[in-house]
C-alpha cells in the first residue's frame, strides 16, 4: 500500500552550517585526499571527485579512492577518505585493508583485461 505522506521541501531558512561557509573547495579537498592516499596505499589508487555532506554540526568533502590501471583508467571506487571542509585535514578514510581488499576484488574480477599486453 503507497503511503499518501509526501516529504517537505527542505527549509528555505538560513542555515548557521551554510555551505557558504567552506575555508576549502573541492579542488583542495581532492590534493588533501590524493596526498592521505600517496602516503597510505600503494600505487593504482587516487582521489576521486569529492561530493559535499553536510552534517548537523560539520560540513565535509567525501571524496572517493579510486582504483585505476594505466590502459584501462579508472576501474572501481574502492573506499573514501573524509576532508573536514573548515581545516582542511583529513578526518576519516575507510580502513584500509577494506580499500585493499576491495582493489583485490576488483583486481581479480577483470584480471584478463588487466594482463592483457599492450597492443
Amino acid at each position: 500500500m503507497e503511503s499518501s505522506k509526501t516529504l517537505a521541501p527542505p527549509s528555505k531558512k538560513k542555515n548557521r552550517y551554510s555551505t557558504r561557509k567552506l575555508k576549502i573547495g573541492r579542488e583542495a579537498a581532492e590534493i588533501t585526499a590524493n596526498h592521505f592516499i600517496l602516503e597510505h596505499l600503494p600505487d593504482r589508487f587516487c582521489a576521486g571527485v569529492p561530493n559535499l555532506v553536510e552534517f548537523p554540526i560539520r560540513t565535509v568533502w567525501s571524496v572517493p579512492i579510486m582504483l585505476g590501471y594505466p590502459k584501462l583508467g579508472v576501474i572501481g571506487h574502492v573506499g573514501t577518505v573524509i576532508v573536514d571542509s573548515e581545516m582542511g585535514t583529513v578526518a576519516g578514510w575507510t580502513p584500509l585493508e577494506e580499500v585493499k581488499n576491495a582493489a583485490r576484488e576488483i583486481y581479480e574480477r577483470r584480471k584478463a583485461e588487466i594482463e592483457a599486453p599492450l597492443v
